[in-house]
């Protein structure tokens, strides 16, 4: 079991809006605005709702390009990855 899904299990009996604490705790299904989006097939990094951010040479380094525009930021979205077949998939990295 995950940190995060353990966390949600301790807080929920803690807390007087447990409804709130269920949407927070739902895992995403798709990107929302603002949300990275690597694209493997094409080695390129977006954000949703718009922007292209560039072409990397894999995906580890528009990770660090992504994790250093956060930092600078101070805005943390997710960060996906869009398979060459057109899965996305929640990528976990550290700040």
């Amino acid at each position: 079991m995950g940190l995060k899904r353990r966390m949600c299990n301790i807080a929920k009996p803690l807390l007087n809006r447990v409804e709130v604490l269920d949407d927070l705790c739902k895992e995403k299904e798709e990107p929302s605005d603002g949300d990275y989006v690597w694209d493997d097939a094409h080695s390129s990094l977006s954000e949703v709702g718009g922007r292209f951010l560039g072409k990397f040479e894999d995906q580890d380094a528009a990770e660090e390009f992504a994790k250093r525009r956060m930092e600078r930021e101070k805005f943390w979205p997710d960060f996906w990855w869009l398979s060459d077949h057109g899965n996305l998939h929640i990528v976990s990295f550290g700040r």
